[in-house]
């Protein structure tokens, strides 16, 4: 096996996902040639943020095992929820040892990878059963582009039940973009949103999705991020839910988009909130500036309630209220230096002038 391993085996008690949820690592550690990370430590009573246990590419390739298994109502890999994050660069080649512990069938998909879908490699079509095992192998090409990725089971008729529960986990690819001193110095933190414990299922369920009661972030309900003045945080956000959408906005503070799921941004864009629908990635850079405690809230957002009408149960199980995703307290009073123009990952497409207009009305009918 080639990889290089960080962090530890956690274990956290979080309120109100009815069972243990897991989180982390136990692995030697090694210095990892990528940004400075968040502090992994949980030193008291108060949830402190944490991140997945770290995972990269040795020489060109990273083998890792992956066993899913269940905790309580949770669904973990290698007992965590989120599973470990695996660090990729271009060209590199990812194994995958998928091992079966569920009582179900399960498989697993790279989400966002361009990847071959055939054979061993980002097959959907096959199935693990419960109790077996199958290697997964994929070759990442040399240019793939850098950016926020990840993994999940897609085996058809378990998708959003075992993502819903727990199984799901990010794959970073990073290049030459990542070394710029813009984004390198920066404090960088991975935040996978889920909301693992949910409503009854049933035809609500079938029909505009599922979301739970709690919105946790690597798996730990509203944690304490601590952040300095005058220094700059890179936030790499995975929505993971099967169906909440999450409108991100933080007291006080802009974000600077800097990538999306189609890669990296010509340019920062300067928004003051950012919405996320299921499996959304985004990349954004938070720059604070004052000392003070500042929520990170998700802002209310209807995702079809009203259109859904009276017959479909619109209303019933969609939840579109704000909601507390993180406190955040800064200290000091340094105005940090202006993010610099990205080194560009994709060009803009120009704009052309239409040969053809067509008008599609689109529709949902009993």
């Amino acid at each position: 096996m080639h990889s290089a391993r960080l962090s530890r085996r956690r274990f956290l008690k979080v309120a109100g996902v009815g069972g243990l949820v897991l989180v982390g690592g136990c692995s030697s550690s090694t210095t990892l040639p990528q940004p400075e990370r968040a502090s992994t430590r949980n030193d008291g009573p108060q949830q402190s943020f944490i991140e997945p246990e770290v995972i990269a590419s040795s020489q060109g390739r990273l083998e890792v095992t992956l066993t899913a298994t269940s905790a309580g109502d949770r669904l973990t890999y290698n007992d965590s929820s989120p599973g470990p994050t695996l660090y990729l660069r271009p060209g590199d080649q990812l194994v995958i040892n998928l091992e079966n512990r569920l009582s179900a069938p399960t498989n697993l998909h790279t989400h966002g990878l361009h990847v071959s879908p055939e054979g061993n490699s980002d097959n959907v079509f096959t199935t693990v059963s419960p109790g077996e095992s199958r290697t997964y192998v994929y070759d990442i090409p040399e240019g793939h582009r850098s950016g926020l990725f990840w993994y999940h089971p897609h085996a058809h008729g378990n998708v959003a039940a075992q993502v819903a529960a727990g199984l799901a986990g990010a794959i970073i690819i990073t290049d030459s973009l990542d070394d710029q001193p813009a984004l390198a110095e920066s404090t960088e933190r991975l935040l996978i949103l889920t909301d693992p414990s949910g409503a009854d299922s049933g035809q609500m369920e079938q029909m505009v999705g599922r979301e739970g009661a709690e919105i946790l972030v690597n798996g730990v309900a509203q944690p304490q991020i601590d952040m300095r003045s005058g220094t700059r945080e890179r936030w790499r956000v995975l929505n993971a839910s099967t169906s909440r959408y999450y409108q991100l906005a933080l007291d006080s503070h802009p974000f600077q988009v800097i990538g999306s799921d189609g890669g990296r941004l010509h340019q920062p864009r300067p928004v003051d909130r950012v919405l996320l629908a299921p499996g959304e990635r985004t990349e954004l850079v938070v720059t604070p500036a004052s000392s003070g405690d500042f929520a990170l809230r998700t802002l209310a957002y209807d995702r079809g309630s009203t259109a859904m009408g009276p017959m479909m149960g619109g209303g019933g199980g969609i939840d579109d209220s704000d909601h507390l995703i993180a406190n955040t307290t800064t200290t000091g009073n340094s105005e940090p230096a202006s993010l610099m123009m990205l080194v560009p990952g994709t060009e803009p497409i120009p704009e052309l002038e239409p040969v053809v207009e067509r008008t599609f009305e689109l529709g949902m009918g009993m």
